[in-house]
């Protein structure tokens, strides 16, 4: 049975999309890459990286490329909505700094 979730974003509350995890991994990135890039970017320029631009460039470009992959039957795809995706966001960003 497919779930849908409603994704909402601080920056325009006003602002619904739709994603499901498995069908719409651009849609859950979109989302957020709006909610979490000033945190992560906060982060890291707290964590006293030069470019704090950049490394949140790839961080989200790590985070993309996770969200993209698709599963296999040992290990599935990303399945932890938007929640997962600030968890995995700041856990690549920890890494990169």
């Amino acid at each position: 049975m497919d779930r849908m979730e409603w994704l909402h974003t601080s920056e325009d509350p006003g602002v619904v999309i739709a994603a499901d995890d498995q069908d719409s991994p651009e849609a859950l990135f979109t989302a957020a890459y709006r909610e979490y890039s000033g945190p992560v970017r906060g982060y890291l320029r707290a964590r006293g990286i030069d470019d704090p631009d950049a490394v949140t460039h790839d961080v989200f470009l790590a985070l993309y490329t996770r969200l993209t992959q698709g599963g296999t039957d040992e290990e599935p795809g990303f399945t932890g909505g938007l929640a997962g995706t600030k968890a995995l966001a700041f856990t690549i960003a920890h890494g990169r700094a």
